[in-house]
């Protein structure tokens, strides 16, 4: 892989507490941000006096996060990335993920001016028709 040092990396609650994550922050200074998880057995006077910040802090990563959400729910609502049942080899993923991809930039710049539904329904036949 490329370099992966000084990287910040936007992530869900659950990952927070990840061994991976904690080892690598520091070698290969990587700054993991998710939303603050509440902390179990934390006295509520704590609780209510951190909430602000906690949820400020919680609100900017989410919209960090939505924006990348968004992209790759309209990546696969374009091209159904995600149904790669016959895949079987990295090779075969990597053939099959970039010409998802190439198909979605395509409809982008070419098939996406001011059409209706019905013209998307039918760009969506075609994208399942095609065999990556």
């Amino acid at each position: 892989m490329g370099n992966q040092n000084n990287r910040e990396i936007y992530a869900d609650k659950i990952y927070s507490d990840i061994l991976f994550y904690k080892e690598t922050q520091e070698c290969k200074k990587l700054s993991l941000f998710t939303p603050v998880k509440a902390i179990k057995g934390e006295s509520p006077e704590i609780t209510k006096r951190e909430k602000v910040a906690r949820d400020l802090f919680s609100t900017a990563v989410s919209k960090v996060r939505q924006l990348i959400e968004s992209l790759f729910n309209w990546l696969n609502e374009k091209t159904n990335i995600q149904r790669a049942m016959k895949v079987r080899a990295t090779s075969g993923l990597l053939v099959h993920t970039m010409g998802k991809i190439a198909i979605a930039f395509i409809y982008l710049i070419f098939l996406n001016k001011n059409q209706s539904s019905t013209t998307d329904s039918h760009y969506l036949l075609f994208l399942q028709i095609i065999p990556l």
